[in-house]
């Protein structure tokens, strides 16, 4: 028999909304704090904030590298050079920052 308020939840399961998920990333989270501490403006950051620009930086990287590498193939290249980038920026609004 159940006691009233509490269930009986799997190992995959967690109460209330709230989920814990492990973000890995190759970017060291530790400089990336002390990179958005250097700012005035900025107090106290949460713990997840710096992982999350972590995690973010290297998507962004995953994404820029796989279009540039397109581009060199469909060019016959074997190196991703700045002309790559240049016609990325000019064909891909999405990377419209870089110029």
């Amino acid at each position: 028999m159940e006691k009233r308020g509490k269930k009986n939840l799997n190992k995959n399961q967690t109460r209330g909304t709230t989920r814990r998920f492990r973000i890995t990333s190759s970017f060291p989270v530790s400089r990336i704090k002390r990179i958005i501490q250097t700012d005035q403006d900025i107090g106290k950051i949460n713990k997840v904030v710096p992982v999350l620009v972590a995690k973010s930086i290297e998507l962004f990287l995953e994404d820029l590298v796989s279009h540039l590498s397109i581009i060199a193939q469909d060019q016959r290249s074997r190196e991703i050079s700045i002309s790559h980038v240049k016609q990325l920026v000019k064909d891909n609004q999405k990377f419209d920052f870089i110029s």
